[in-house]
């Protein structure tokens, strides 16, 4: 009998669950090292106690990941939304954000501020605008495309 099958007896199922949970505690232990290097986690002490917290950076990750999974069906009407949109280089960051955004939901981009999207994404886009502070600065319109005869 060789030294495998010795081994091989002794990898019954107790053994192989107990390996599979050190792993998964290894993968999540080195996943939240690399989000707090990322500067998406951060370590606190609340009543003598660790905790890990959300900063503002992994916020905007989970947000942008819900954006990409949001059900992207086109609009029954046929109609297409469009996004207008003069957002002040003070509010850069913002406008730099809302751009990425709107291409997770789906939009194309006609020219620097103006986007359609033939998605019925219009609560994502409202959220969005309501998200970054935009309302003063976007107009949303919902069109028919009409061709020349």
């Amino acid at each position: 009998m060789s030294d495998f099958n010795i081994f091989r007896d002794e990898w019954n199922n107790k053994n192989k669950k107990e390996y599979e949970k050190k792993r998964s505690m290894k993968r999540f232990a080195w996943l939240i090292r690399r989000l707090k290097q990322e500067g998406c986690l951060k370590t606190l002490k609340i009543k003598n106690e660790s905790a890990i917290a959300l900063t503002t950076k992994g916020m905007e990750r989970v947000f942008k990941i819900g954006l990409k999974l949001t059900d992207k069906k086109p609009r029954k009407d046929g109609k297409w939304q469009m996004v207008l949109f003069d957002i002040p280089e003070s509010k850069r960051r913002s406008r730099d954000y809302f751009r990425r955004a709107l291409q997770y939901l789906g939009y194309q981009k006609l020219q620097k501020s103006i986007w359609v999207c033939q998605y019925d994404v219009l609560k994502e886009t409202r959220d969005l605008i309501d998200r970054y502070s935009l309302k003063e600065y976007v107009e949303l319109l919902l069109i028919q495309k009409g061709g020349l005869d």
